[in-house]
């Protein structure tokens, strides 16, 4: 299995400990693929709630929901809590002094992660910490990988 992984991805997971290979290409969509079924399963991470409060509105953003949607397995994966979605922006990377110019509420976030689930089909997890996003994504890709043609 060939884990691909996007050349814009800062600070991703690199699977360590893993008996597996990454490699860094351009994905149109999402940060993390495997070779082979990348048209038809992606992973999107997102390392703080800032950072999907930050993108949430853009345009470019948008477009990567809607291109999500077009797999038949898509995620994002979330290295932080439901808790810290429901609380922001305590707990988030953004300094409380800035709190008040922030235009986005924690409600917003919540309606924006039900309409990924329920209008687009992508799977939200959010997985706690950056470790436990890790493994989840790399058992998803494992498990796909390997059953993707076996018969039950």
């Amino acid at each position: 299995m060939l884990i691909l992984k996007d050349t814009r991805e800062k600070n991703g997971w690199d699977f360590e400990g893993q008996d597996i290979t990454v490699a860094n290409r351009k994905l149109d969509t999402g940060d993390y693929t495997v070779e082979g079924i990348e048209e038809e399963f992606v992973i999107e991470r997102k390392a703080t709630v800032a950072e999907i409060a930050q993108n949430i509105t853009t345009k470019w953003f948008k477009e990567e929901v809607k291109r999500m949607a077009g797999f038949r397995h898509a995620f994002f994966i979330f290295e932080f809590s439901w808790r810290d979605i429901e609380i922001f922006p305590v707990n988030s990377t953004i300094p409380s002094h800035l709190w008040k110019k922030i235009r986005i509420s924690n409600r917003f976030l919540i309606s924006c992660i039900n309409t990924y689930r329920l209008k687009y089909g992508i799977q939200c997890i959010t997985a706690d910490r950056p470790e436990y996003a890790e493994s989840v994504a790399f058992d998803l890709m494992k498990r796909y990988y390997e059953n993707r043609n076996r018969s039950d």
